[in-house]
């Protein structure tokens, strides 16, 4: 009897945990497509610390553009799409672009995670106040866009992202405020 009681339990832990598992995970997504279709609002603020303990601000960057690249060592996109937002980032920086990596994952992980693709453009951690939209997507990499106005764009994610990061940048870099 003890055998078939274990059995049956078991049955129905996996039966209240597997559903509630999924739809977390159910929410967690609808909430970032969410976060990412946001726009034309005014972007959250954040202050967050980078990888050298720096704090770093948005309300530091008003009046230029700003990049907010969502990224993970363990994703292979993000890590081979930050080359080219770092050389976006070198073109553009004079004219007012700001580009910040932010992960979840702490620095010394970040860090080795970028040995390969040394960036120059800061990489934050989550240690600060960062509002759930930036925390919560529903892909990565996922890039969002605020304008000299502070407002967001619609966010830019998956592999079509640094085409159409480098024309909205450039478009934004030529609107004034």
């Amino acid at each position: 009897m003890w055998w078939s009681e274990s059995l049956g339990l078991f049955f129905a832990v996996v039966s209240l945990v597997v559903p509630i598992y999924f739809l977390c995970g159910t929410i967690l997504i609808w909430l970032g497509m969410r976060h990412e279709a946001a726009h034309n609002i005014p972007a959250p603020m954040f202050q967050a610390r980078d990888l050298y303990g720096n704090n770093q601000r948005l309300a530091d960057h008003k009046g230029e553009v700003v990049l907010v690249n969502v990224w993970a060592t363990w994703c292979g996109p993000c890590l081979s799409e930050m080359p080219k937002l770092e050389h976006l980032y070198q073109i553009h920086k004079n004219e007012g672009l700001v580009v910040f990596g932010l992960s979840d994952q702490d620095p010394a992980t970040q860090r080795k995670g970028v040995a390969t693709v040394p960036v120059t453009y800061p990489l934050l951690t989550y240690d600060g106040q960062i509002p759930g939209l930036y925390r919560y997507v529903a892909g990565y990499p996922t890039t969002f866009v605020i304008d000299r106005r502070g407002i967001l764009q619609p966010a830019i994610s998956g592999d079509q992202t640094l085409e159409k990061v480098d024309n909205t940048v450039v478009t934004l870099l030529n609107r004034q405020p």
